[in-house]
């Protein structure tokens, strides 16, 4: 699969400030996740924390909280990891879900996902 980044913006809750994002779109990860320093700096405080596991299979115990999201000119709410400093940007398959967006890797673009009712 092809990987390519996606701008979009993310604030606290409370919509007072928000910071752009260039972000990988990552559809094997389920949460969108920034570095730990960006959320802080938007004053996004952690909520909750949860285990993850990594590539390497090593255990990881992050913070996670809801945060506003713009993207496409949308908004949303959404959950975020906090990640390490050293962290890639994530965009993740949850936040695209939440958009209704699906990722084209072949035009390296985001896309409108076709909705289902089962």
């Amino acid at each position: 699969m092809g990987l390519f980044q996606q701008t979009f913006s993310i604030g606290p809750m409370d919509g007072r400030q928000f910071e752009e994002v260039a972000a990988l779109v990552d559809t094997g990860s389920i949460y969108t996740m920034l570095p730990s320093s960006m959320l802080d700096r938007i004053g996004v405080v952690p909520e909750w924390r949860s285990d993850f596991e990594l590539a390497d299979g090593s255990e990881v115990n992050l913070g996670m909280a809801n945060v506003w999201i713009r993207l496409n000119g949308q908004e949303r709410s959404r959950v975020c990891i906090f990640g390490p400093e050293d962290s890639q940007p994530l965009l993740g398959a949850d936040t695209l879900e939440g958009f209704g967006l699906m990722a084209d890797p072949v035009n390296r673009r985001l896309v409108p996902a076709r909705l289902f009712l089962a």
